[in-house]
């Protein structure tokens, strides 16, 4: 398997809502810098995805590769989804579905892969304007939260 063909089947069992088919692309050292504030982890990452599809069934990641180079993979994605199901996240009160179609700004992520799995994978989603958690929630209606007072009210 290329590693194109990792990242897509990555991205294809996000899409899917398979998360024993996600984790199985992932090492397990893998670790996710650049979507959430912390880095996750491929158990914390495998759950980010879950909740996720919990709440936009539809996701799209809308993606094209960028480039190959080696073991590195830049794909560009443009998600798309609609906010259908409740949003739980760790640290934030659920958030019901608002029937809202959500289109985030093209943002490149950059994939390392490991034999035929993908060992890190690095956005800058979390801080573009209107990229990550933060410009799912703005286009939600909502604001994000500061990391430390979420972290407090647990």
């Amino acid at each position: 398997m290329s590693p194109a063909d990792v990242v897509q089947a990555s991205m294809r069992a996000w899409e899917n809502n398979d998360a024993e088919a996600l984790a199985s692309c992932l090492t397990g050292d893998f670790f996710c810098a650049g979507q959430m504030p912390e880095k996750l982890n491929n158990i914390q990452f495998v759950d980010y995805m879950k909740n996720l599809m919990r709440a936009f069934p539809d996701w799209k990641f809308n993606e094209h590769i960028v480039n190959t180079r080696g073991d590195r993979v830049t794909v560009n994605v443009s998600i798309t989804g609609t906010n259908t199901g409740e949003l739980v996240v760790p640290g934030l009160p659920p958030i019901l579905p608002t029937d809202k179609p959500i289109a985030l700004p093209p943002r490149d992520w950059e994939y390392t892969i490991r034999g035929d799995q993908i060992s890190f994978l690095s956005t800058d989603m979390f801080n573009r304007p209107g990229g990550g958690f933060a410009g799912i929630l703005a286009q939600l209606g909502m604001a994000l939260p500061t990391y430390d007072s979420a972290l407090r009210e647990e």
